[in-house]
């Protein structure tokens, strides 16, 4: 994701996929058309899992049910893995499952290796994303498609290649009868709404038929010299240019269904860029803008960032959110936000 460049090295926390319950059965849908939603992942903040975090205490501790895991990436070859020993991870994902919970699995994120540029072709890339889904009992797979500075993951050809894996997956999942949920985290800018380059991959999705329920837009890190004490109403900016980029690119569907394509995620608190700010007043701002156009989801990054233990620092860190701050508030003012997804 644009979620904090430094912060989010794929080398430090590979790609996001998201997780949840493997869903019943549906009949091929178009592109944002929904299938019955699990309410639980209207809000699933992402959780970088290199560290070993306790899914289930964070979840007993916010009363909240859902979250996004950060990364499953491409290890050097074509073979995914997470930041951290798989095992480790089912087994917090099944404690977390045991008192409620759900999850969504990512792939990608700030310079991610990213498979469709170590697979060879779309069966390969396809039995990546099959596997882990398979591995942890998912159906909800989220691709955050970013130009790093290292790994340049919207390049043309990088873009048809996981377009073409993702069809794979698409149709193996439909002559099994399987319902896939697919969602694509994408940089958004206030004055833009989204880029050319992000929109391509929305592009190539729809010309190849692969379906998706969700866009996540990361209102964060717009570095544009005029978003600082105003990430808020920027933000809001950003996802109604991007509505109307969705009508131009679907076109036919009502504003509600439009805006139940769409999901947002800020850094909460201090970003990358210095002067940029997420506070928790911006983020009751977001909420509300939420339940009144009825967004598809909530999350930001991240759960270990959601406290004030370095209040005032005025730099990015992975482990706190650099605002004063009681632990897990910004989880509290986006919690039971119920979502289209």
């Amino acid at each position: 994701m644009g979620m904090g460049q430094f912060l989010r090295r794929a080398g430090l926390l590979p790609v996001l996929l998201l997780l949840g319950t493997v869903g019943a059965a549906q009949a091929p849908a178009r592109a944002g058309d929904h299938s019955a939603g699990d309410p639980r992942l209207g809000f699933a903040p992402y959780i970088d899992v290199a560290g070993n975090p306790d899914l289930a205490a964070w979840g007993a501790a916010t009363g909240q049910k859902a979250l996004t895991l950060a990364f499953f990436n491409a290890q050097g070859s074509c073979q995914g893995g997470w930041p951290a020993p798989e095992a480790r991870v089912l087994e917090r994902v099944a404690a977390f499952r045991g008192a409620g919970g759900a999850v969504i699995l990512s792939s990608g994120g700030w310079n991610a290796d990213d498979l469709a540029e170590r697979c060879a072709g779309a069966d390969a890339i396809a039995d990546q994303y099959d596997g882990v889904l398979t591995r942890f009992g998912a159906d909800h797979l989220d691709i955050d498609a970013e130009d790093g500075d290292v790994h340049d993951n919207l390049r043309p050809e990088i873009i048809a290649r996981r377009t073409a894996g993702l069809r794979r997956l698409q149709d193996r999942w439909d002559a099994a009868g399987r319902a896939l949920h697919l969602s694509f985290t994408l940089a958004v800018r206030p004055d833009l709404g989204m880029r050319p380059i992000d929109l391509a991959v929305l592009r190539s999705a729809v010309a190849a038929g692969v379906r998706f329920d969700v866009v996540n837009l990361m209102t964060m890190d717009y570095r544009d010299g005029h978003s600082a004490g105003r990430m808020g109403p920027r933000s809001l900016e950003g996802l109604a240019h991007a509505r109307e980029q969705l009508a131009a690119l679907l076109p036919g569907r009502t504003d509600a269904q439009y805006w139940a394509m769409i999901a947002a995620t800020p850094m909460i608190g201090q970003n990358d860029a210095g002067d940029e700010v997420f506070t928790l007043d911006d983020a009751r701002l977001l909420r509300a803008f939420a339940d009144r156009h009825g967004l598809a989801g909530l999350a930001f990054w991240s759960v270990g960032r959601d406290n004030g233990s370095c209040a005032g620092e005025g730099k990015a860190r992975g482990d706190c959110s650099g605002m004063d701050q009681k632990a897990h508030a910004y989880a509290r003012e986006f919690a039971g936000f119920t979502g289209r997804r």
